[in-house]
């Protein structure tokens, strides 16, 4: 579940959380949400799971970039080039 920590001009912090579909959006102040610090295995699990579950607003930003940055390669299909795949 996508999620950002706003500072508000106070100082004070506030949590959003919105799901992936934008179905809907929760702000949550500090004292009504924890945290916990997780290992990188389990932080990239928990992100990755949440990453490719659909839809996903950010693979839509980032399909076109991606697309354009990959399209001046010279790119092979399959095992096309490889010289260890079997022929």
């Amino acid at each position: 579940m996508p999620s950002s920590v706003y500072r508000l001009p106070g100082g004070a912090e506030v949590l959003v959380m919105t799901a992936a579909d934008r179905s809907w959006t929760c702000a949550l102040l500090p004292d009504e949400y924890t945290t916990r610090e997780v290992g990188t295995r389990e932080g990239y699990a928990r992100w990755a799971a949440a990453y490719a579950r659909g839809p996903n607003p950010l693979i839509a930003v980032e399909e076109p970039r991606a697309a354009a940055l990959l399209s001046g390669l010279a790119m092979a299909r399959g095992s096309e080039g490889d010289p260890h795949a079997p022929h």
